[in-house]
């Protein structure tokens, strides 16, 4: 397992949430109109979880048949995955501190896009998607801000 070891809090994190969806659902909650809508830390634990498993698959067969260029996309991942983590602490840091929201969500973005890039995923229009997505972080945090503020 000695491979393996970094993705395995990932996995098992994955394995309970569907643990979770399979036994409880995502149901509105006793005394709850609706379910509880994801939230953009949600979305980033589930990009977590599927780097991890892409993570993972890769570790597998560089175990099994090691190779020049399984270990270059292996390490392009690895660092995606750990960009993946930082975009995660800086959206759970921007809401404990919604005054430095600002400047977190920007870096969480370029992680982001760094990310994807490793992975193969960014273009012009994804580039440019993830910067409006930010944008909007960035004032659903200032509007938390001011509440607390009040």
């Amino acid at each position: 397992s000695e491979p393996f070891g970094w993705l395995l809090p990932d996995l098992e994190n994955m394995m309970k949430r569907r643990h979770q969806i399979v036994h409880e659902g995502d149901m509105p909650r006793k005394g709850e109109d609706t379910s509880k809508r994801w939230s953009r830390i949600e979305g980033c634990r589930i990009a977590v979880w599927a780097i991890s498993v892409r993570c993972f698959l890769e570790q597998l067969a560089v175990t099994a048949e090691p190779n020049p260029q399984g270990q270059r996309v292996l390490k392009d991942l690895r660092k995606a995955h750990g960009l993946l983590h930082q975009v995660m602490d800086n959206f759970e840091a921007a809401l404990r501190k919604p005054q430095l929201a600002g400047g977190l969500i920007d870096e969480a973005m370029e992680h982001y896009l760094q990310a994807a890039g490793l992975m193969g995923l960014v273009s012009a229009k994804d580039q440019a998607e993830a910067r409006e997505s930010g944008l909007r972080a960035k004032a659903e945090l200032a509007a938390i801000a001011q509440k607390e503020a009040k």
